[in-house]
């Protein structure tokens, strides 16, 4: 090989090797809070972050999820102090499996189902292996539990359901066996997992970002009588915008300026419906997708709200 052929490879060697540095530098010098809505297809993957800390909800429907987590977060910081898994759908959970497997977690808050497929006893297990040599933390929601994760953020619990199995299926060491039992003896003609979705409430700086996971417009109505809704900023749409979820009643209450969609390209579902885009309309909310969009961001700086997308160059700014 010439000596010119090899300055060459080692010029963009060492140009790569500066990219990576400058970005590097760029994620850990980054203090402004952000929720990013990840780009995984049809799923649901949200990481929030604010300075050092990283909260993931949900984790998409493959290891797609894993490339947003490296587009946000130095590679030096292994650690994800908070996951949360909305409910057990496959296309919330599965890409958990390969996030538990190269990150460090802290805690994980989860509601009490369990689905038979080897996707998720495959998730049970690792749960279970890391609850035990890794010391991660598993805890289920309490209706209206309010905490702060950091100065800035705080979480508050609107909805979630246990209605799948008894009892709490992560506080003893059950094997996959006796869960199959137990949910082949348990009335599964009742359970309807989207509606047990854990239902959060975000608050960065005064602004209310509300994420629905797959909740009907059954639980949007309970939630309505709950009385613990109101007027909100941004809106995670739930179900990736089915015609089953966003109720009118729900949204002439929440009122979002910002209506975010994690949904596939060309999806089998059709998703996000006409029905449901017409009715965001009808409240003049912005809609944001991931399927035309790409990665959303939501950028919090000094009481304002930015919002940028990854494929489209259109910016969002509120006061």
């Amino acid at each position: 090989m010439s000596k010119s052929r090899w300055r060459l490879i080692i010029f963009l060697w060492l140009f790569g090797l500066l990219l990576i540095f400058c970005r590097e530098r760029s994620l850990l010098s980054q203090r402004d809070t952000r929720v990013v809505v990840c780009d995984v297809g049809q799923g649901d993957a949200i990481l929030i972050i604010d300075g050092d800390h990283q909260i993931l909800v949900d984790g998409g429907p493959d290891a797609a999820v894993l490339r947003c987590l490296r587009e946000e977060i130095p590679r030096v910081d292994k650690e994800l102090e908070l996951v949360i898994l909305t409910h057990a759908d496959a296309d919330h959970f599965t890409g958990l499996i390969d996030v538990f497997q190269a990150y460090s977690v802290q805690r994980l808050l989860i509601n009490n189902q369990y689905k038979e497929s080897p996707e998720f006893a495959q998730f049970y297990n690792l749960l279970k292996n890391q609850q035990q040599t890794q010391q991660l933390k598993i805890e289920v929601p309490t209706s209206a539990q309010k905490w702060c994760e950091t100065k800035k953020l705080c979480l508050e619990i609107l909805w979630w359901s246990s209605e799948s199995l008894p009892g709490n299926i992560f506080s003893y060491n059950f094997q996959i066996s006796e869960l199959s039992d137990m949910l082949k003896n348990f009335d599964q003609t009742n359970i309807d997992y989207n509606d047990g979705s854990i239902v959060i409430n975000l608050i960065i700086d005064h602004k209310n970002i509300l994420l629905t996971g797959d909740i009907s417009e059954a639980s949007e109505l309970a939630l309505l009588k709950s009385g613990l809704l109101k007027k909100i900023d941004v809106l995670k749409i739930a179900h990736h915008g089915s015609k089953s979820s966003s109720s009118s009643q729900f949204l002439a209450l929440v009122q979002p300026e910002i209506s975010l969609i994690s949904v596939g390209q060309g999806n089998s579902f059709k998703h996000p419906t006409s029905a449901v885009l017409t009715r965001l309309a009808e409240i003049n909310s912005q809609i944001w997708r991931t399927d035309l969009m790409g990665k959303i961001t939501l950028i919090f700086r000094s009481g304002q709200l930015e919002v940028k997308s990854e494929k489209i160059a259109q910016n969002w700014l509120s006061w």
